[in-house]
């Protein structure tokens, strides 16, 4: 393995962070920057080891490794004992392009993007650039790397660590998160989808219009003459308690139906689109006729 990380270390402009990742799947309880550390560790104290003993081509590799990654200390101390003064060469990483580096710059923007929403749990989701998957795969396939860790794994992670820390309370959900993140790390956009909030209820209208048509001037699709409901404006049960569940939830759009009728009453469900707010007063009072005798969120969607 001591060879890979030479290889890989000396012949590919990789970050400390993206060294270590890797070896993603060796060493338990430690990140892919501590374990990329511990890894230069490992082959500088080889290479050392073999220039000690007269091998020029050690201590040429020694001289290039600290080079190549300036910010390491130990790699410095080591070869300015030796009487080196080495020019950092390190540049930009070819696979993350300095993207492990904005881990909490990129949390920050997350956070302050969810606290415009009302939610229990999340999930992190981010867009890495195709150009940085197509350089790992060439790296892993190249050196047979069979126990490295994705970047996209890796960047899940870490920033849903880090924004977890900041959200305290919260907890991250895989299957059915209330609010899913995706962030772009190389621009920095952050796009939330919020799970859509079913709330049922029984009902009646004493003018006997439940149901609303589809919107003369948009079809259905929203447009601003029915604030983008996609439903035609009136006095309908629908429309009525439709566009105050909008404006309590702050979403976009709603579905309606009704599950079964008893007599003059139904109980009705509507599914609301993007809810910044999930939480509804246990009582709405609706004008025009309509009359709401129960209604509640329910637990799933």
């Amino acid at each position: 393995m001591l060879e890979k990380v030479e290889r890989l270390a000396l012949e590919r402009d990789l970050c400390v962070n993206c060294l270590g990742r890797m070896f993603g799947g060796l060493l338990t309880g430690v990140d892919n920057k501590s374990r990329g550390i511990f890894l230069l560790g490992a082959l500088s104290m080889e290479l050392l080891s073999r220039a000690v003993l007269g091998d020029e081509d050690a201590e040429r590799e020694l001289v290039k490794l600290a080079k190549r990654y300036p910010d390491v200390d130990f790699l410095r101390k080591t070869v300015e004992r030796r009487g080196y003064r080495p020019n950092p060469s390190g540049g930009t990483c070819e696979v993350c392009a300095g993207m492990s580096k904005s881990y909490g710059r990129l949390a920050e923007l997350i956070v302050e993007k969810m606290r415009e929403y009302e939610f229990e749990s999340f999930l992190i989701g981010v867009r890495v650039p195709s150009e940085a998957e197509i350089k790992e795969d060439e790296i892993k396939a190249s050196y047979k790397l069979q126990f490295s860790e994705s970047l996209r794994e890796e960047m899940s992670r870490e920033i849903g660590k880090d924004v977890m820390r900041r959200l305290e309370g919260r907890k991250c959900d895989p299957i059915a998160p209330d609010l899913t993140v995706i962030v772009d790390p190389l621009s920095g956009l952050v796009e939330t989808r919020s799970k859509d909030l079913v709330i049922e209820g029984r009902g009646s209208s004493l003018g006997g219009r439940i149901f609303s048509p589809l919107c003369d001037f948009c079809g259905g699709k929203g447009c601003p003459s029915c604030d983008y409901t996609g439903k035609k404006r009136g006095g309908t049960f629908e429309f009525l308690v439709g566009s105050k569940l909008l404006e309590l939830t702050e979403g976009k759009r709603w579905r309606f139906s009704i599950k079964r009728r008893e007599g003059d009453e139904f109980y009705f469900r509507f599914r609301i689109s993007d809810p910044r707010r999930r939480r509804i007063p246990p009582k709405i009072d609706i004008e025009e006729g309509v009359r709401i005798f129960e209604i509640r969120v329910r637990d799933k969607t």
